[in-house]
């Protein structure tokens, strides 16, 4: 397993390097990908995963929004 930290979108709130891991998974298929880094919706959730991510771990920003938790 491989994590990636999008660490721009930490800053920028949205997710910022989907064809990195589009990327990843493309030519190495078989690799699991974990997504960290600015996951603040769960609109962002799905983004990561139809990029190609196997795990997203939410932020401490949602964790911290108990209405949204129910829409995941």
């Amino acid at each position: 397993m491989v994590q990636v930290v999008d660490v721009d979108a930490v800053r920028s709130r949205t997710p910022e390097h989907l064809s990195l891991v589009a990327q990843l998974k493309k030519f190495f298929p078989e690799l699991q990908l974990q997504l960290v880094g600015g996951v603040s919706s769960s609109e962002d959730i799905q983004i990561w995963l139809d990029a190609g991510a196997d795990w997203v771990t939410v932020g401490g920003l949602l964790l911290r929004q108990h209405e949204r938790l129910d829409l995941i």
